[in-house]
């Protein structure tokens, strides 16, 4: 039905995005990828085999309406470059899929996070949330990197596709190495993009009150505030370290083999981060590393399903604190002990559902 996929990212360093393109290209159909240059943050690149084109740059600093302006501009562009061509075209954003629906070209939409999920946008979401739901109804299909998405948006019309975001097939091969610790100094972390407050209370508590811990940053922050924080509470804990960028996922055998516990504390205060299937959660299962989230969570109860950590209240510093007095060396090397039991394949990304949606639409 459709000659060829032209992908519309916005990053062209983003991992899952580069994963799910050189997936599709590899199952041996047409692609064009057209994104932006995310500035910050370009450690991971596409193939060489992959066509690209670089629309521009957007950095952190860079306006919402601006930023909106800027992706309305582009669409226009890529979809009258494309006339009179079948196309299918991939978006992995919002306001693309908005734009790509109101052009009225078939369109395909990845949701890997609730864009209006925020605090910030509480006022505007039911609006936001409608015309998401007219966006899902009228892709040919929506891809889910959580099954909360699917609860939240609630649109029996939809053709959904449940793909949460794991871990890259090109590391299945690394040896696991469950936790064998022995004295009482943990190192805890965050991998990925720091944006959220709820990470950054967990770091400022250990730093506070427990010196004999450690904290590592494996990433980069998103917006300049968040990065002044950071470079705040280095400046005043020393046990707390900032290791920037990561190529994903060549660097993980090395991020994940030097800290004992992964922080997926997501706050139940955002409406994104209480429905989020983070790729985190199959990182450190697959690594065998604790993991710990947010009572209250989507997360939390993936979690308490595998086995693969504990839950608490982080709504707090001292909230934090109480939960992680408790935490022993048994305790967490019987949960890395448990994660090595799961078989690697349950935490791997796979294309069998994708694959198969794609040979009966193209």
């Amino acid at each position: 039905m459709y000659d060829k996929i032209v992908f519309l990212v916005s990053s062209l360093s983003q991992p899952r995005a580069i994963r799910r393109v050189e997936s599709i290209a590899a199952l041996g159909y047409e692609v064009e990828v057209y994104g932006y240059d995310r500035v910050q943050y370009n450690c991971n690149k596409f193939s060489v085999k992959i066509p690209v084109t670089i629309l521009g740059q957007m950095s952190k600093g860079d306006g919402y309406l601006g930023k909106i302006r800027t992706v309305k501009r582009d669409i226009d562009s890529v979809v009258k470059k494309h006339k009179g061509q079948n196309c299918l075209y991939y978006s992995f954003g919002y306001f693309e899929s908005f734009f790509l629906c109101l052009k009225g070209v078939p369109y395909a939409y990845e949701i890997s996070d609730i864009a209006y999920g925020f605090p910030s946008f509480s006022k505007v979401r039911p609006l936001l949330r409608a015309i998401d739901r007219n966006l899902v109804k009228n892709a040919q299909f929506t891809l889910l990197t959580s099954e909360g998405f699917k609860g939240f948006l609630n649109q029996p019309k939809a053709r959904f596709i449940v793909q949460p975001n794991k871990v890259n097939r090109k590391i299945i091969g690394v040896e696991r190495k469950p936790l064998n610790l022995k004295d009482g100094h943990f190192i805890f972390s965050f991998v990925g993009s720091i944006r959220y407050a709820s990470m950054m209370r967990f770091a400022r508590t250990i730093g506070k009150y427990f010196p004999q811990h450690e904290f590592h940053f494996h990433g980069v922050a998103n917006v300049e505030s968040t990065q002044k924080a950071i470079d705040d509470m280095m400046e005043l804990y020393p046990n707390i370290k900032l290791f920037g960028a990561f190529k994903n996922p060549d660097d993980f055998e090395h991020i994940y083999n030097s800290v004992d516990v992964v922080v997926v504390t997501y706050g139940v205060e955002s409406l994104n981060e209480t429905i989020l299937d983070p790729n985190k959660l199959y990182e450190g299962i697959f690594f065998c590393r604790p993991l710990i989230a947010t009572k209250g969570t989507f997360l939390a109860e993936q979690i308490e399903s595998y086995g693969c950590g504990i839950s608490i209240d982080s709504s707090t510093e001292e909230a934090i604190r109480d939960s992680l007095r408790l935490l022993t060396i048994e305790q967490l090397n019987n949960i890395s002990r448990k994660e090595y039991e799961i078989e690697r394949e349950e935490v791997f990304d796979s294309m069998d559902n994708l694959s198969t949606l794609l040979e009966e639409i193209c």
